[in-house]
């Protein structure tokens, strides 16, 4: 895997890149880096060439003085230009699917398909806002550590809570480092977005769901009221599973996934 830094606005983005073929960006969520994807893209990589960003803040890519979900759609396409990618399909975990969608009002045509994976075009309700307030004021007292740790094992199911807790526990081992200032930025530019269910509407861009029953950040309720406004939907509920669904149920999300992408790239 070849790791690539480039300038954005006088500032360092990381990403990696592997494999030959027609490109599909991953795009991570809070709280991750680019390596929640190995295991799909090691899957992927004989067939595609896959990019894996780390959004400015995470990993080497310099935080930047302004983040919103525009901001971070803004350094994807940096990225693409440097690739002289005209045309993709972009898939997002969590916060990476915000950014997906800002990225296809913006751009929709450089994508030729899109997923949502654990991710929801509305924005935060009131009381999702005050919550992430809380874990903001976490955060200045705590420390972005300790507030990553404390949210974790609400990102997976009850089962995989009593039945693989070698799961959620390897993913706090591996939970990348942070700054303060970093997570409080995304948790400011998720507060701060507005809903994008007008970017699906009657979109030409196929458009991919996966959800999980369990998953309390996007209720699979929420999915199921936005699964019709895409001309093409794509879906996958999965039984037992909270919000990581490349952890708890990876053989389904992968064998979804590669039925996607195979459809936006014939």
């Amino acid at each position: 895997m070849q790791e690539i830094n480039i300038k954005y606005h006088h500032k360092n983005i990381q990403y990696f890149k592997l494999g030959t073929g027609k490109p599909i960006v991953f795009l991570h969520g809070f709280g991750e880096d680019a390596t929640i994807w190995m295991p799909h893209v090691q899957l992927l990589s004989n067939q595609y060439q896959l990019i894996l960003p780390n959004f400015p803040g995470t990993g080497k890519s310099d935080i930047m003085a302004s983040i919103s979900m525009y901001d971070l759609a803004d350094s994807i396409k940096a990225i693409l230009d440097d690739e002289h990618i005209e045309k993709t399909t972009l898939i997002g975990h969590s916060m990476g699917g915000y950014v997906t969608l800002h990225f296809a009002e913006k751009y929709p045509q450089m994508l030729n398909g899109m997923g949502l994976y654990h991710s929801s075009a509305f924005a935060d309700t009131d009381e999702k806002k005050e919550i992430r307030q809380k874990g903001i004021a976490f955060i200045k007292k705590n420390g972005a550590t300790k507030f990553l740790n404390s949210i974790t094992e609400n990102l997976f199911s009850t089962f995989t809570k009593e039945n693989h807790t070698k799961i959620i526990t390897d993913f706090i081992i591996n939970t990348p480092i942070f700054s303060n200032e970093a997570v409080i930025a995304y948790y400011q530019a998720m507060i701060n977005r507005t809903e994008k269910t007008g970017v699906l509407n009657n979109s030409s861009i196929p458009t991919l769901f996966i959800v999980g029953k369990e998953d309390k950040a996007v209720p699979v309720s929420d999915t199921l009221q936005q699964l019709h406004l895409p001309n093409t939907s794509f879906i996958t509920i999965l039984d037992k599973v909270g919000h990581m669904g490349m952890l708890e149920s990876f053989t389904t999300c992968h064998h979804s996934l590669t039925q996607f992408i195979h459809y936006c790239n014939p």
